[in-house]
């Protein structure tokens, strides 16, 4: 039986830093888990984020750290 050898690629880096400053972002279905999160970290890069959602699943306390930011508009 020959043994197969498996080359993993280097990890890819990439920078991120001031890439969302002053864009404009629309969140889908903000106020579930993940995208709530999502919407933290954008705030946090400078862009500006739209949050919609029905909150059929999603809550409006998963927004709590960032609904009263100027650059977050639910």
């Amino acid at each position: 039986m020959e043994m197969m050898s498996v080359r993993v690629a280097p990890q890819l880096q990439f920078n991120v830093a001031g890439y969302w400053t002053g864009r404009s972002v629309c969140v889908t279905g903000s106020a579930g888990m993940i995208p709530s999160y999502l919407c933290e970290l954008l705030v946090q890069q400078g862009a500006s984020v739209i949050g919609t959602d029905n909150l059929e699943r999603g809550k409006l306390t998963n927004l709590s750290s960032i609904i009263e930011r100027d650059n977050f508009e639910f």
